[in-house]
Protein backbone atom coordinates (compact mmCIF):
# COMPACT_ATOMS: atom_id res chain seq x y z
CA UNK A 1 0.00 0.00 0.00
CA UNK A 2 1.01 3.49 -0.63
CA UNK A 3 1.90 6.00 2.03
CA UNK A 4 -1.09 8.17 1.13
CA UNK A 5 -3.50 5.31 1.92
CA UNK A 6 -1.90 4.82 5.34
CA UNK A 7 -2.17 8.53 6.03
CA UNK A 8 -5.85 8.52 5.01
CA UNK A 9 -6.61 5.51 7.25
CA UNK A 10 -4.79 7.07 10.21
CA UNK A 11 -6.55 10.41 9.66
CA UNK A 12 -9.98 8.75 9.44
CA UNK A 13 -9.30 6.63 12.52
CA UNK A 14 -8.12 9.69 14.44
CA UNK A 15 -11.22 11.65 13.45
CA UNK A 16 -13.53 8.81 14.55
CA UNK A 17 -11.65 8.46 17.83
CA UNK A 18 -11.83 12.19 18.56
CA UNK A 19 -15.57 12.30 17.73
CA UNK A 20 -16.24 9.26 19.94
CA UNK A 21 -14.29 10.67 22.88
CA UNK A 22 -15.96 14.07 22.51
CA UNK A 23 -19.40 12.44 22.54
CA UNK A 24 -18.50 10.26 25.55
CA UNK A 25 -17.18 13.16 27.65
CA UNK A 26 -20.05 15.42 26.64
CA UNK A 27 -22.62 12.81 27.72
CA UNK A 28 -20.77 12.23 30.97
CA UNK A 29 -20.76 15.95 31.71
CA UNK A 30 -24.50 16.15 30.90
CA UNK A 31 -25.25 13.26 33.29
CA UNK A 32 -23.21 14.91 36.03
CA UNK A 33 -25.06 18.21 35.52
CA UNK A 34 -28.43 16.43 35.67
CA UNK A 35 -27.40 14.56 38.84
CA UNK A 36 -26.25 17.84 40.42
CA UNK A 37 -29.56 19.50 39.52
CA UNK A 38 -31.48 16.59 41.07
CA UNK A 39 -29.37 16.76 44.24
CA UNK A 40 -30.00 20.49 44.57
CA UNK A 41 -33.74 19.90 44.23
CA UNK A 42 -33.71 17.20 46.92
CA UNK A 43 -31.51 19.27 49.24
CA UNK A 44 -33.88 22.23 48.87
CA UNK A 45 -36.85 19.97 49.70
CA UNK A 46 -34.97 18.71 52.74
CA UNK A 47 -34.24 22.24 53.97
CA UNK A 48 -37.92 23.12 53.58
CA UNK A 49 -38.99 20.00 55.45
CA UNK A 50 -36.38 20.51 58.17
CA UNK A 51 -37.50 24.10 58.72
CA UNK A 52 -40.83 22.74 59.96
CA UNK A 53 -38.94 21.21 62.89
CA UNK A 54 -38.14 24.68 64.21
CA UNK A 55 -41.73 25.01 65.41
CA UNK A 56 -42.75 23.82 68.87
CA UNK A 57 -45.47 21.46 67.68
CA UNK A 58 -44.56 19.35 64.66
CA UNK A 59 -47.52 18.16 62.60
CA UNK A 60 -47.87 14.66 61.20
CA UNK A 61 -47.76 16.16 57.71
CA UNK A 62 -44.43 17.85 58.51
CA UNK A 63 -43.03 14.55 59.80
CA UNK A 64 -44.12 12.79 56.60
CA UNK A 65 -42.59 15.52 54.45
CA UNK A 66 -39.35 15.26 56.41
CA UNK A 67 -39.23 11.46 56.14
CA UNK A 68 -39.86 11.66 52.40
CA UNK A 69 -37.11 14.25 51.97
CA UNK A 70 -34.66 12.09 53.96
CA UNK A 71 -35.50 8.96 51.99
CA UNK A 72 -34.92 10.77 48.69
CA UNK A 73 -31.56 12.03 49.92
CA UNK A 74 -30.55 8.53 51.00
CA UNK A 75 -31.02 7.46 47.36
CA UNK A 76 -28.98 10.14 45.62
CA UNK A 77 -26.53 11.75 48.04
CA UNK A 78 -22.86 11.03 48.56
CA UNK A 79 -21.89 8.67 51.40
CA UNK A 80 -20.70 11.65 53.46
CA UNK A 81 -24.13 13.32 53.22
CA UNK A 82 -25.95 10.05 54.01
CA UNK A 83 -23.85 9.50 57.14
CA UNK A 84 -24.33 13.10 58.31
CA UNK A 85 -28.08 12.91 57.69
CA UNK A 86 -28.43 9.61 59.50
CA UNK A 87 -26.54 10.98 62.51
CA UNK A 88 -28.79 14.08 62.60
CA UNK A 89 -31.94 11.97 62.28
CA UNK A 90 -30.80 9.88 65.24
CA UNK A 91 -30.28 13.07 67.29
CA UNK A 92 -33.74 14.52 66.52
CA UNK A 93 -35.54 11.20 66.83
CA UNK A 94 -38.26 10.98 69.49
CA UNK A 95 -36.36 7.92 70.75
CA UNK A 96 -33.50 10.18 71.82
CA UNK A 97 -34.19 10.70 75.53
CA UNK A 98 -31.57 13.45 75.94
CA UNK A 99 -31.68 15.82 72.96
CA UNK A 100 -28.88 18.34 72.93
CA UNK A 101 -29.43 21.62 71.05
CA UNK A 102 -25.72 22.28 70.60
CA UNK A 103 -25.16 18.78 69.24
CA UNK A 104 -28.16 19.27 66.92
CA UNK A 105 -26.72 22.54 65.60
CA UNK A 106 -23.29 20.96 65.10
CA UNK A 107 -24.77 17.97 63.23
CA UNK A 108 -26.97 20.22 61.11
CA UNK A 109 -23.94 22.34 60.20
CA UNK A 110 -21.93 19.24 59.27
CA UNK A 111 -24.82 18.05 57.10
CA UNK A 112 -25.23 21.39 55.33
CA UNK A 113 -21.50 21.62 54.66
CA UNK A 114 -21.50 18.05 53.30
CA UNK A 115 -24.48 18.89 51.05
CA UNK A 116 -22.76 22.01 49.75
CA UNK A 117 -19.61 19.99 49.07
CA UNK A 118 -21.68 17.30 47.32
CA UNK A 119 -23.06 19.82 44.81
CA UNK A 120 -19.66 21.39 44.21
CA UNK A 121 -19.81 24.50 46.39
CA UNK A 122 -16.80 25.66 48.38
CA UNK A 123 -16.92 25.84 52.16
CA UNK A 124 -13.61 27.63 52.74
CA UNK A 125 -15.12 30.65 54.52
CA UNK A 126 -16.76 28.71 57.35
CA UNK A 127 -14.71 28.54 60.53
CA UNK A 128 -15.17 26.02 63.35
CA UNK A 129 -17.52 28.27 65.30
CA UNK A 130 -19.93 28.81 62.37
CA UNK A 131 -23.38 27.19 62.70
CA UNK A 132 -26.12 26.85 60.11
CA UNK A 133 -29.59 27.75 61.37
CA UNK A 134 -32.89 26.89 59.74
CA UNK A 135 -35.44 29.64 59.94
CA UNK A 136 -39.20 29.36 59.84
CA UNK A 137 -41.55 32.30 59.55
CA UNK A 138 -45.32 31.94 59.89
Amino acid sequence: METSIYIAIISASGSILVATLTYFFSKRKDREAERRKLKIEHYENFANAMSQFVMEKISTEARKKFADACNRIFLIASPEVVICLYTLVEEISPRNQKPDKQKHDKLLTELMIAMRKDIGLKNDGFNDSFRFLLLYIE
